[in-house]
């Protein structure tokens, strides 16, 4: 299930909350954010990861960044997900 919808995130070097539109898989083995919203929320690497694609040709290598993602849903409850930084997230499909 996708879930959608807005959330605070949380800016750590401020401790402010700011609103956003999120999109989060239920079933997902990995979450993925936009390298522009991890530059916009300054948040930091706590780890790396080393993707594969399959499907093309030729097979695409790359180094993701790992950060950490903290936010707060309707309800006031918090969230803790570990994100893979990724240039887009999606796009559109016209």
């Amino acid at each position: 299930m996708v879930l959608a919808g807005q959330a605070q995130v949380l800016k750590p070097i401020t401790a402010a909350l700011e609103p956003d539109y999120v999109m989060l898989d239920t079933g997902a083995d990995r979450l993925f954010i936009s390298n522009e919203l991890v530059a916009r929320l300054q948040l930091k690497d706590v780890d790396s990861l080393r993707l594969s694609t399959f499907g093309t040709r030729p097979p695409m290598e790359k180094t993701c960044r790992i950060t950490v993602l903290k936010m707060w849903d309707a309800d006031g409850s918090p969230h803790a997900f570990t994100v893979t930084r990724i240039d887009r997230v999606t796009s559109s499909t016209q």
